[in-house]
């Protein structure tokens, strides 16, 4: 029993580590509409540049700089608003665009996390907003990994 109570604070105890992760998507939730494939080829996975602040109190992820507490990380993006009634029309629609990710070194390599993005819209005129913009009003939750490469 000692040995299990010593392995689980060790794993609470990974450090986070500087260096290029390749992030990949564990699973993903949506009430997003389903977007046709333009046959496109798909977009190769490049590594992500991932840079511990020396205090060790803030972590730069793709150039984007996050608070850090202990071995997890927190980014809340600014939300993006936009008020359709000055695109000159009359529209009564403010839509809200939000992002944010968290994230744990679960080791010195690895790094597990939860992105999550989503749009809402308030107003008499969001569905003329979906049907004549093509705004689309959703959330979405991705599970994540990320794993420290060779350098």
């Amino acid at each position: 029993m000692r040995s299990i109570v010593f392995a689980f604070a060790l794993v609470g105890c990974a450090s986070p580590t500087t260096g290029e992760y390749l992030f990949e998507e564990v699973s993903t939730t949506t009430d997003c509409p389903e977007v046709e494939d333009t046959g496109g080829e798909p977009a190769e996975n490049e590594p992500v540049a991932v840079k511990v602040s020396d205090e060790g109190d803030s972590v730069s992820i793709g150039g984007f700089d996050c608070p850090l507490d202990g071995n997890t990380f927190t980014c809340e993006y600014e939300p993006t608003v936009v008020d359709y009634s000055t695109f000159g029309t009359d529209l009564v629609a403010v839509a809200t665009f939000t992002a944010g990710s968290t994230g744990t070194w679960v080791s010195s390599s690895k790094i597990s996390g939860t992105s999550e993005s989503s749009s809402t819209c308030e107003g008499a005129d969001c569905a003329t907003t979906e049907s004549d913009y093509g705004a689309v009003y959703c959330t979405t939750t991705t599970e994540y990994e990320g794993l420290l490469q060779d350098e």
